[in-house]
C-alpha cells in the first residue's frame, strides 16, 4: 500500500479542504513534514490511518478530537485517500458521526458515520464496499492487516519506542503486548486453564450420569419363602457399592441373564393367557344365547299388546277415509270455481275502466271553447311579434353610428398620446445630447493622457523584467543547490560503500590467514592418513608408526582454501574501486560546492547589499531560500503594477479611438430632435381631424347617449323574448289539449271493446261452474265445507298411510320372532350362573395380565437403561480422553512442566521469541549508525524464568562490556530506539505474511543527534527506500531541511493550518 493523495475536510487543525500530493513528496523516497508545534503535522499521517481504519494512529488520542475547531459548523468532517496496492489504484473516503448546524434554517442535524471504497480504472470508479462496516471489512481483506499492526508497522510515533528501550523487563513485557497483540496467547492460556477445568467437570459429570443409569436397573421380586437368584444377588451387590462405575462391563452382563431369565418367564405367562381366553370366549357365547331368547319372549309380549290397540283404531280410520274422499273431490271442482270468479271480477274491473273513460272524454269536450279563445289571441302575438322585429332591426342600425363616433374619438385621444410620447421623447433626446457633450469633454481629456501612460507602463516593465531575471537566477542557483545535495548523498553514500568494502576486506584477509593456518596444520594428519603398517614413512623412513598425527578439526581443504583466497582477492577489488568511487564523489562534491557559492553570491550581489561570508554556506542557503519566497511577492507585485499601467494605456487608446464615434453619435442626436418636432406638428393636424368628425356624427344620433340606445334596443328585445315565450306556451298548450282528446277517444272505445268480451267471457265460466257442481253430485255449501288445502289434504293421506304400514309392520314383526322363538335351541344355562363363573375367569386374567405388565415393564426399563449405560461408558471413556489431551496443553501452555517450555508461560515464550528476531533486525541498522560500536543484547530465559527476564542490554564494542540502555546519552538513546523501532516493524511485516505496506512514518525525535549522528540516522532511513517504498519524518530540526529534498511545510494561521510542498 502506498499513499498517493490524501484530502482532509474540516479535520484536526485544517478548517476547510485540504489535499496532500504524497506522490510529488514521497517522488524520491524520503520526504520532511516540518512546521510550527501544533500546526498539524501529525494530523496528516492521523488522516492517512483513519481514511483507511477509521481510527487514529495515537492510542490516546479518539475519533471525537477529529472535528477541526477552526471549521465552519455547517461544513462536514471527512477524510479522503487515493493509495496504489499491488499494481490497482484505490479511493477510500470516510466521514466520521457528527452534528451540524442546518445550511437552511436554524437548528442542527445528525450526521451518520459513513464510508466508501472504490477502484479506479482510469477515470471511472468502481464501487467496491459502501458503509462503515463492509468497508472496515473489506479493508482488512484488501490490505490483509488490522488497524493496530497497521499502527506498528507504518508508524513509529513519538518516544514511543523511547520509553520501550528504557522499560524493565516486566513493564517492557507489557508494552510487547501491546505491539504484537499477544493478548491472544494470554487469552489461550486462560482458555486452556478454563478448558481442563471443564473438562474435569464433564468427566465428573459424565461419571454421576453413569452412576445415575446403573442405579436405575431394576431386580426381579422375590416371593416370601424363595431363595435369592445368584445373578441377582451378586447385581445387587455390584449396584451397592460406589465403584460399580468402573465394573460396569459386569453389571451389564448380569442384567442381561436376568432379562433372558424375565423374557423366558413372559413366554409361560403368554400361554396361559391365551388359554384363559378362550375359555372366556366359550363362556361369553353361551351367556349371550340365554340373554337373547329372554329378550325375544319381552318383545313378543309388546308386540301382542300393540296389535290390540291397532285393531280398535280401524272404526275411526274408516271415517277419515270417507272425510278424504270428499275433500279430493272438492279439490278437483276447486279450479273451475276459481277459473268462474275470475272471470266474474275481470268483467266487473272492465266495466268500471269503460265508465272512467267516458268520464275523462265529457271532460275535455267540455274544454273546447276555452282553447278557441286561445287560438285567437295567438294570432295576435304572432302579428305583434313581426312588428317589434322591424324595430330592432332599426335600433341596431343606430349603434352602429355610436360605432363611427366613438371610433373618431379613440383616434383622437391616440394622437394626443402621440403628441405625450413624442414630447417625452423629445425631453430625452435634449437630456442624451447634453450627456454625450459632457462624455466628449472627458473622452478627448483622456486621449490627451496616452504619452504619460505610456511612459508609465515602460517603467513598470523595465522593473518587472528586473524581477524575472533575478527569478531566473535564483532558479539556476536551486539547481545548483539540489546538484551538490545530490552529489553530498551519493558521495556520503559512497563513503558507506568504502567502509563497507574496507569491513567486507578485512574478513576475507582474516578469514583467509586463519584457514591457511588451520591448512598448514593439517598436513600432518593428512600424510599420518597414508601410512600403512610395514610401510617406510615419506618423512622419517620408519616402519613403525606407534603415534601417527592426527588432523585438525575443521580445517578447510585445498579448494576452499583457494576459494578464500579468491574472496579476499574479490574484496581487494571491491575496496579499491569503492575508494576511486569515493575520491572522485568527494573532488566532484567540493566543485559543485565552490561552484555553488560563487553563483549563490553572484545572485544575491545584484538583490543584497550584506552577503555572509563565503565559508557560511548555511547562511548563504537560508538567505537564497528566503529570496526564492519574497521574489515570488515581487514579482506578483511587479506584474500588478505592469498590468494596471498597461491598462491606463489601454483606456487611453481606447478613448482616442472613441473621440470619432462620440462626435457623430452627438450629430445623431441633434437629428433625431429635429425629426421628432416635425412627427408633433403631423400628429397635432391628425388630432383636430379626428376632433370634428366626432362632433358631426353625435348630432345626427336620436339618442343622447350610446348607453340610451342600448338600454332602449335592450327593452325591445326584452319584449320580443316575452312574447315568443308566450306564443311557444300557447302553441305547445293547444298540441297537448289535442292529444289528450284524440287518446281519450281510442281510450274509450278500447274499454268497450274489453268489457264486452269480458262478460261474455264471465257468462260462459258461470256455466262451466254450474255443469260441474252438478257432475259431482255435491252442492255449494258442500263444496264450500269439503274444500281444503293441499297440505291439509296431504297430511290426511300421510297419517292414513302411516297408520296402515304400522299394523303391517307389527304383524311381520311379531310373526317373525315368534318363528326365532320357535326355532332358537333351548340351553339349560342360567344367565346369573354364567356370569359369576367369568367374573372368576376374568379375574384370574388379570392377575395374569398384572404378572406379565410387570415383568414387561421391568425388562422395558433394563433394556433401555443398559443401553443408556453402554451409551454413557461412552461419553466417559471420550471425556476422559478429551480430558487427558486439555490438561497436557494446559500444563504446557502456563508453565507446569519440567520439560518443553518449563516453567515458561506461552505468551512469554512467544514474546521472548519476537523480541529476539526484533533485536537482531534492529543491530542491523544500529551498528550502521553507530559506526559498529554498538549492539543490543536481548536476555535469553531459561526454563524457570518468567516475563521478569525480558530485560535488554547495549554491548559496546569498543571496551567489549555490556552497559544499561539508560547508560547511552540522548543522541544514541535514538539511535537505538530507532533502530529498534524499524526492527519491530520489519519483524511485525514478515510475520503478518503476505502485506506490502510501502510506506514508513517517523514522528519527531531527530533534535538530540549531533551532526555526525543525524548524517548516519538520515544515511539509515535513505537505506529503506527500496522500490517504491516511501518514508515520511516529522521533525523541528533545521538541518533536516537542507538534508531531505521533499518537504511538506506546515503553516499554523489563525484561521487554520494549510500544508504546500516545498524542493530544495
Amino acid at each position: 500500500m502506498r499513499p498517493m493523495t490524501l484530502t482532509l475536510t474540516a479535520f484536526g487543525a485544517y478548517a476547510g479542504s485540504q489535499t496532500v500530493d504524497f506522490e510529488a513528496a514521497g517522488a524520491g523516497g524520503l520526504f520532511l513534514v516540518t512546521g510550527d508545534t501544533g500546526a498539524g503535522k501529525t494530523t496528516l499521517f492521523d488522516g492517512v490511518c483513519y481514511a483507511l481504519f477509521g481510527k487514529l494512529t495515537g492510542r490516546v488520542r479518539s475519533e471525537k478530537m477529529i472535528r477541526s475547531d477552526y471549521a465552519d459548523d455547517t461544513l462536514e468532517t471527512s477524510a479522503q485517500l487515493t493509495f496504489s496496492h499491488r499494481g490497482q489504484v484505490w479511493r477510500i473516503w470516510r466521514r466520521p458521526a457528527q452534528t451540524r448546524r442546518k445550511k437552511r434554517g436554524e437548528g442542527t442535524r445528525e450526521i451518520t458515520a459513513d464510508a466508501l471504497l472504490e477502484r479506479l480504472e482510469g477515470e471511472t470508479a468502481i464501487p467496491v464496499a459502501e458503509g462503515k462496516e463492509k468497508v472496515d471489512a473489506a479493508v482488512e481483506e484488501l490490505l490483509g492487516i488490522q488497524v493496530d499492526q497497521f499502527r506498528q508497522i507504518a508508524m513509529i510515533a513519538q518516544n514511543q519506542f523511547a520509553e520501550l528501550l528504557n522499560k524493565s523487563g516486566r513493564d517492557r513485557s507489557a508494552i510487547l503486548r501491546q505491539v504484537f497483540a499477544t493478548e491472544r496467547c494470554d487469552a489461550l492460556q486462560t482458555r486452556l486453564k478454563e478448558m481442563a477445568s471443564a473438562s474435569r467437570a464433564e468427566t465428573e459429570k459424565q461419571v454421576d450420569s453413569l452412576r445415575q443409569y446403573l442405579a436405575g436397573l431394576r431386580l426381579p421380586e422375590m416371593e416370601e419363602g424363595q431363595p435369592p437368584q445368584p445373578e441377582a444377588a451378586e447385581l445387587a451387590e455390584l449396584l451397592a457399592d460406589e465403584g460399580c462405575v468402573w465394573r460396569s462391563a459386569r453389571v451389564l452382563e448380569l442384567a442381561e441373564h436376568i432379562c433372558q431369565m424375565d423374557e423366558s418367564e413372559l413366554a409361560g405367562l403368554d400361554e396361559q393367557i391365551a388359554g384363559l381366553d378362550e375359555t372366556i370366549k366359550q363362556s361369553a357365547g353361551l351367556l349371550q344365547s340365554a340373554r337373547e331368547a329372554a329378550r325375544r319372549q319381552q318383545q313378543l309380549a309388546e308386540l301382542e299388546k300393540r296389535l290390540a290397540e291397532q285393531r280398535a283404531a280401524e272404526p275411526e280410520q274408516l271415517t277419515a277415509q270417507a272425510r278424504l274422499k270428499q275433500w279430493e273431490t272438492a279439490a278437483r271442482l276447486a279450479p273451475v270455481w276459481d277459473g268462474s270468479e275470475k272471470a266474474r271480477l275481470a268483467a266487473q274491473q272492465a266495466e268500471r275502466l269503460y265508465e272512467q273513460a267516458s268520464d275523462r272524454l265529457a271532460q275535455l269536450n267540455a274544454q273546447g271553447p276555452r282553447w278557441a279563445q286561445a287560438r285567437e289571441q295567438l294570432n295576435a302575438d304572432q302579428q305583434t311579434a313581426a312588428r317589434l322585429t322591424v324595430q330592432l332591426e332599426r335600433q341596431a342600425e343606430a349603434l352602429q353610428q355610436y360605432d363611427r363616433m366613438e371610433q373618431a374619438k379613440a383616434e383622437q385621444m391616440a394622437c394626443e398620446q402621440e403628441l405625450e410620447r413624442l414630447q417625452t421623447a423629445q425631453q430625452q433626446a435634449q437630456t442624451l445630447e447634453e450627456q454625450q457633450a459632457a462624455a466628449l469633454e472627458k473622452t478627448q481629456a483622456l486621449a490627451d493622457s496616452l504619452p504619460a501612460a505610456l511612459a508609465a507602463a515602460q517603467t513598470a516593465q523595465k522593473e518587472l523584467e528586473r524581477w524575472q531575471q533575478a527569478r531566473k537566477t535564483l532558479a539556476e542557483v536551486r539547481r545548483q543547490m539540489q546538484e551538490l545535495v545530490k552529489l553530498q548523498k551519493q558521495e556520503q553514500a559512497a563513503r558507506q560503500t568504502l567502509q563497507q568494502a574496507s569491513d567486507a576486506l578485512d574478513g576475507a584477509q582474516q578469514a583467509y590467514m586463519s584457514a591457511d593456518q588451520l591448512y598448514r596444520r593439517d598436513q600432518a594428519g593428512l600424510l599420518a592418513r597414508e601410512l600403512t603398517p610395514g610401510k617406510p614413512c615419506p618423512v622419517c623412513g620408519s616402519v613403525h608408526h606407534p603415534s601417527p598425527a592426527r588432523g585438525v578439526t575443521g580445517a578447510p581443504d585445498k579448494e576452499q582454501l583457494e576459494a578464500l583466497a579468491t574472496a579476499m582477492e574479490t574484496a581487494r577489488n571491491a575496496y579499491n574501486d569503492a575508494l576511486q568511487t569515493s575520491s572522485t564523489l568527494t573532488a566532484q562534491a567540493g566543485s559543485a560546492r565552490e561552484q555553488y557559492i560563487r553563483l549563490a553570491r553572484q545572485a544575491l550581489a545584484e538583490l543584497e547589499q550584506e552577503l555572509p561570508p563565503p565559508e557560511d554556506v548555511k547562511a548563504l542557503s537560508r538567505l537564497v531560500l528566503d529570496w526564492d519566497g519574497r521574489l515570488d511577492q515581487l514579482l506578483e507585485q511587479a506584474e500588478a503594477l505592469g498590468q494596471q499601467r498597461q491598462a491606463a494605456v489601454e483606456a487611453a487608446g481606447a478613448a482616442v479611438n472613441q473621440l470619432v464615434g462620440d462626435r457623430e453619435a452627438l450629430e445623431a442626436t441633434r437629428r433625431q430632435r429635429s425629426e421628432l418636432r416635425e412627427q408633433q406638428a403631423k400628429a397635432a393636424a391628425r388630432r383636430d381631424s379626428a376632433a370634428r368628425r366626432a362632433a358631426e356624427l353625435q348630432a345626427a344620433l336620436p339618442q343622447a347617449s350610446r348607453a340610451e340606445a342600448e338600454a332602449t334596443l335592450s327593452a325591445l328585445k326584452q319584449q320580443q323574448k316575452q312574447l315568443d315565450a308566450s306564443i311557444r306556451q300557447t302553441q305547445q298548450a293547444l298540441e297537448k289539449y289535442q292529444q289528450l282528446l284524440a287518446a281519450a277517444e281510442s281510450l274509450q272505445k278500447e274499454r268497450q271493446n274489453t268489457r264486452e268480451q269480458a262478460a261474455d267471457e264471465a257468462r260462459q265460466a258461470a256455466g262451466h261452474w254450474e255443469q260441474a257442481l252438478a257432475e259431482s253430485g255435491m252442492d255449494a255449501d258442500a263444496f264450500a265445507a269439503a274444500r281444503h288445502t293441499e297440505e291439509e289434504i296431504d297430511r290426511l293421506r300421510t297419517e292414513l298411510e302411516q297408520a296402515r304400514r304400522a299394523r303391517q309392520e307389527t304383524e311381520a314383526l311379531y310373526n317373525q320372532l315368534r318363528e326365532q322363538q320357535k326355532s332358537a335351541p333351548v340351553s339349560g344355562c342360567v344367565p346369573g350362573q354364567l356370569e359369576q363363573a367369568m367374573e372368576e375367569q376374568e379375574q384370574r386374567r388379570k392377575a395374569l395380565n398384572d404378572a406379565r405388565t410387570r415383568i414387561t415393564g421391568r425388562l422395558n426399563a433394563n433394556r433401555s437403561t443398559m443401553a443408556d449405560v453402554r451409551t454413557a461408558g461412552q461419553r466417559l471413556e471420550k471425556a476422559q480422553q478429551r480430558q487427558q489431551l486439555i490438561q497436557q496443553l494446559d500444563a504446557t501452555a502456563n508453565g507446569k512442566l519440567s520439560g518443553g517450555l518449563g516453567k515458561q508461560k506461552f505468551e512469554q515464550y512467544v514474546l521472548a521469541t519476537y523480541f529476539a528476531d526484533a533485536v537482531e533486525a534492529a543491530n542491523q541498522r544500529l551498528f550502521a549508525m553507530t559506526g559498529g560500536r554498538y549492539q543490543l543484547e536481548c536476555h535469553q530465559m531459561t526454563a524457570a524464568e518468567t516475563q521478569a527476564a525480558l530485560d535488554l542490554d547495549v554491548l559496546d564494542n569498543y571496551t567489549g562490556k555490556l552497559r544499561s540502555v539508560g547508560s547511552l546519552s540522548g543522541g544514541e538513546t535514538f539511535q537505538a530506539a530507532l533502530a529498534l523501532a524499524l526492527g519491530l516493524s520489519d519483524v511485525i511485516q514478515n510475520y503478518a505474511g503476505g502485506v506490502e505496506l510501502d510506506v514508513l512514518f517517523v514522528d519527531e525525535g531527530f533534535g538530540t543527534l549531533d551532526a555526525e549522528s543525524l548524517e548516519q540516522a538520515v544515511a539509515t532511513l535513505h537505506s529503506l527506500v527500496q522500490g517504491r517504498r516511501m518514508v515520511g519524518i516529522i521533525s523541528h530540526v533545521p538541518e533536516l531541511k537542507s538534508r531531505i529534498e521533499n518537504q511538506l511545510v506546515v503553516t499554523k494561521t489563525p484561521g487554520g493550518s494549510t500544508v504546500a510542498l516545498r524542493r530544495l
